[in-house]
């Protein structure tokens, strides 16, 4: 954890601003924050969304998922591992990164299994996608809490 405390975050914070705004252009070129998987957490949300997607606005959106959203849960996952060591946090707390991290990739993987087959979005996503976010809010808190509590 020593060369993530004695690390800057600027490099981590420019990627994620790069990848900000690809995400950006690929929303408005899919026509709005409606049609990202990401943010419905049940199976049955994104086999509503995958339904009324076009077949262009799913072949965008899988290209999205493979590209842009293969780099990011590694470069959030990087920063929330510095935030946490550079905080003073430790034991389990230090694995929440890493898990966020695991239950993003595997979102990605069924959102990309689910584009290419409209019906076969898979239950483990209405398991992984609350639990991306839970890992993520419970890092930022523990590290926050960590550091200024």
């Amino acid at each position: 954890m020593n060369v993530l405390r004695n690390y800057p975050y600027w490099p981590v914070v420019a990627v994620l601003g790069a990848l900000a705004f690809g995400f950006g252009i690929f929303v408005w070129a899919l026509g709005g924050r409606q049609w990202l998987l990401d943010t419905s957490l049940t199976q049955q949300g994104a086999s509503k969304t995958i339904g009324e997607m076009s077949p262009r606005q799913r072949n965008l959106h899988f290209w999205m998922t493979l590209t842009l959203d293969s780099l990011f849960p590694i470069t959030y996952g990087l920063l929330l591992a510095q935030f946490a060591a550079k905080s003073g946090c430790s034991g389990w707390w230090l694995a929440l990164p890493a898990i966020a991290v695991a239950c993003d990739y595997t979102e990605n993987a069924a959102h990309l299994i689910a584009l290419r087959k409209q019906d076969a979005v898979h239950a483990i996503k209405s398991l992984v996608s609350p639990a991306k976010f839970a890992a993520i809010i419970l890092s930022i808190a523990a590290s926050v809490i960590t550091r200024f509590g």
